[in-house]
């Protein structure tokens, strides 16, 4: 597992911190990034990425949500509440609400890449184990 702070690397508080707790090659699923985002009051949290779907739960605080470059109303999401941003949709800005937030975000990988990769059977299995008395 990676796990990266970038407060650690002394990224100003200005700026989200992020964490990042799992990357595509390290989990058995669609999933390719799990990343725990946190922000300052107002400031910026993530902006969505239209190749990806990707799920955005709002963990603390509130967040707001928007699509840039359009007059449309920005929508609230609160503690608990998430949002389900589809692939190939005009990308999305989250910013945080007037008491910060942290967001823990998902990307899941689109069905055409998903398509492509090799078939993967995760299973369990278990030793034949003798029976007494035989068969």
């Amino acid at each position: 597992m990676i796990i990266t702070n970038t407060a650690a690397a002394g990224t100003p508080l200005s700026h989200p911190r992020w964490i990042s707790l799992a990357r595509r090659g390290m989990l058995w699923s669609e999933v390719q990034v799990f990343d725990l985002v946190t922000a300052e009051p107002d400031g910026h949290l993530a902006s969505s990425d239209p190749a990806y779907v990707e799920v955005f739960l709002c963990a603390s605080g509130s967040a707001q949500i928007s699509e840039p470059d359009t007059d449309g109303p920005a929508v609230r999401l609160l503690e608990g509440q998430y949002i389900v941003q589809a692939a190939n949709e005009p990308p999305l800005e989250l910013s945080a609400g007037s008491s910060g937030a942290t967001v823990i975000r998902v990307r899941l990988l689109p069905s055409a890449t998903t398509a492509a990769l090799p078939p993967r059977h995760p299973a369990l299995t278990r030793p034949a184990a003798a029976h007494p008395g035989g068969a």
